[in-house]
């Protein structure tokens, strides 16, 4: 955490965003370690994306999602970032879902983000992103 909390200072120093990928719901996630990624993504990113473990079959998340038990059936349909497909022990696919979401809203949320972001928008813009709530749902 130090090291991404340094590199991030350097990065801002340098007078370039920060932008963070935040993976939920890969195996070892606890509620613990899921909150320090949404905290670390509001103090030391300028934009974030939050995506929950997609097991592709033929990787090693796959497999030891099979081999342990973890992996859901799913059609391919479903392996997209929106979707969690591993039911960790203590860590359900329906609660990375609900984090993922929440650190979403967590970070573009904020006033002053939203603010930001209307600034640099045309009103145009400002009405076709109205929608993007659908989008959020996944």
């Amino acid at each position: 955490m130090e090291d991404g909390i340094q590199a991030a200072q350097a990065i801002r120093r340098a007078g370039i965003k920060v932008m963070g990928h935040f993976v939920v719901g890969l195996p070892g996630e606890t509620e613990k370690t899921a909150r320090a990624s949404r905290v670390f993504a509001r103090r030391h990113c300028d934009y974030a994306q939050f995506y929950c473990a997609v097991p592709y079959p033929g990787t090693e998340l796959a497999e030891r999602g099979r081999v342990n038990g973890w992996l859901r059936e799913a059609d391919w349909t479903e392996y997209d970032f929106p979707r969690a497909l591993l039911d960790l022990p203590g860590f359900s696919a329906e609660r990375a879902e609900v984090l993922r979401r929440r650190a979403f809203v967590e970070f573009y949320f904020r006033p002053e983000v939203v603010w930001a972001n209307l600034r640099r928008m045309k009103p145009r813009e400002v009405l076709k992103r109205l929608d993007f709530r659908s989008w959020m749902k996944g």
